[in-house]
């Protein structure tokens, strides 16, 4: 079997290509990703041989031509899309151009394709509904649509056109409306993630449970009613709805676990480390010009068309979006090989005209005696360069992505070192703002994973100076060492070759 997805690196393309890969035999997926999408929700699936991505854009048609023309799917799911309901209010054009306009695109190539004939599984969404009346709970397929905000109204032009086009060319579309899901790897633009993600900031910094100290949350409206489904239930769901659905048809999917957004914020601290030192405070940012605040479904056609039935609640979300972030190997994890590899949080400051975040001062008691930093140096790159590994023993680097996404290594090249030739890795990106301090002994390298990187280091000495071309070199796949990169052929030089 042949499946193309849409948005794969997304959180719930991401996850439905870990479902497949568990528990259907025989299959191959074709992932589309656009060349700026991030890495971090599918670096498992990169040395899959059963995974092949495809760069394309739901925009760009031509692009789309050539993901199918390689893919040739018997099934498409489509989750691609611009999805964050507040980012929608700043940017309605582009939330309209890729949720309406992309998914036409994607349709139009799909209807003209000689090559194949899938089916189509067209994620719309649960916002359509909008604010319904008490008296229209629960929500049902005949609801009227009622999108409040640009992000749901493009998803009833997303849905609509998907009606269409399986109406007027008997197209294989299966229109479903998810409602709230949630899980590991859900963006922390998101409610219950954000939340999980305060409480894992705090709980990490040095001033946690220091007596007087409170720990803020801030959030937006508590009082919205959500019916919360977990992740793993919901790709079964769209597993199910390929299979057993009826072409043109909607579908409502949603959990049986209804709260407020209060009440899952405060599930999720009391599972911290210390729910008393938490205190909620409203920011006003957080705050929707129009929001929709009461989502409560009816799943019944669903659950008796397919037999499908939540087997998680919101227990195991709270449970798996804290795990997620006190793991998290971008924000969150220290150095797990070496104590003397640092991974920086840098000192942000915000005001009105922006941001600016402090990695050093003058005095820097990390260094040895001796040492500052006193070289500066950027380095740009395209996607899948891999400069190094190089060092010396005498160097301290400290090096910062500025923008675009880099993978680091560094490995222990000390003889004397009881982890010699042992190696630990780190992804540093213009989001996550962290740097990471190696020290002398150390050889390190950078694969470049976005389409472009800049990235600084600045680079410290006592009183000798080590050339460039005088520096230790360790192959990139040296086999006694084994590191596991994120690609099997980079671009190199000569030296590293």
């Amino acid at each position: 079997m042949r499946v193309l997805i849409t948005g794969i690196t997304g959180f719930v393309g991401s996850h439905m290509a870990d479902y497949l890969i568990k528990n259907v035999p025989n299959i191959h997926i074709y992932g589309l990703r656009r060349w700026r999408s991030r890495y971090d929700n599918v670096q498992q699936l990169y040395k899959n041989p059963n995974v092949t991505f495809i760069e394309g854009d739901l925009t760009d048609r031509s692009s789309l031509n050539r993901a199918i023309k390689i893919s040739k799917p018997d099934i498409v799911y489509h989750f691609a899309a611009q999805s964050f309901p507040e980012s929608s209010f700043v940017t309605p054009t582009l939330t309209l151009t890729t949720n309406v306009l992309g998914t036409t695109n994607l349709l139009e190539e799909l209807r003209e394709s000689t090559e194949c004939d899938p089916v189509i599984i067209s994620v719309s969404s649960s916002e359509v509904y909008g604010n319904p009346t008490k008296d229209e709970i629960p929500i049902k397929e005949t609801n009227p649509i009622r999108a409040a905000n640009p992000y749901s109204i493009s998803k009833v032009g997303h849905d609509l056109m998907s009606q269409y086009y399986a109406n007027a060319y008997d197209m294989k579309v299966i229109i479903t409306r998810m409602f709230s899901h949630e899980g590991k790897r859900r963006g922390k633009l998101f409610a219950l993630s954000s939340f999980a993600f305060q409480i894992v900031k705090h709980e990490k910094s040095e001033e946690f449970n220091k007596e007087g100290h409170w720990c803020e949350i801030y959030h937006g409206n508590l009082g919205s009613v959500r019916t919360y489904n977990h992740i793993d239930d919901a790709v079964h769901a769209y597993w199910l709805a390929a299979n057993n659905c009826e072409y043109g048809e909607v579908y409502n999917i949603g959990g049986d676990e209804t709260y407020t957004v209060g009440g899952a914020l405060d599930m999720l601290i009391s599972k911290s480390k210390n729910p008393e030192v938490f205190i909620k405070l409203q920011d006003p940012d957080r705050m929707r010009p129009t929001d929709i605040t009461l989502q409560i479904p009816d799943s019944t056609k669903f659950r008796e068309k397919t037999g499908w039935k939540p087997t998680k609640g919101l227990e195991e979300i709270c449970d798996d979006l804290l795990e997620f972030w006190r793991s998290h190997k971008d924000f969150w994890r220290d150095p797990e090989i070496f104590p003397e590899v640092q991974l920086i949080q840098p000192d942000p400051w915000f005001d009105y005209r922006g941001e600016m975040w402090t990695f050093w001062e003058k005095e820097n008691e990390v260094l040895p005696k001796g040492h500052e930093f006193k070289i500066s140096k950027f380095t740009r790159s395209r996607k899948n360069v891999l400069r190094g590994l190089h060092g010396d023993k005498v160097t301290w680097k400290n090096i910062t992505c500025v923008w675009g996404e880099i993978y680091l290594v560094v490995v222990d090249n000390r003889p004397e070192s009881k982890t010699y030739r042992e190696w630990d890795s780190f992804v540093l990106s213009e989001r996550n703002h962290l740097s990471v301090l190696v020290p002398a002994g150390f050889v390190n390298g950078h694969l470049c994973l976005s389409d472009e990187c800049l990235f600084h280091y600045t680079q410290s000495y006592p009183k000798e100076y080590v050339d460039w071309m005088d520096q230790d070199v360790v192959k990139w796949n040296d086999e006694s060492i084994g590191i596991d990169w994120p690609i099997s052929n980079p671009i190199l030089n000569w030296r590293d070759k």
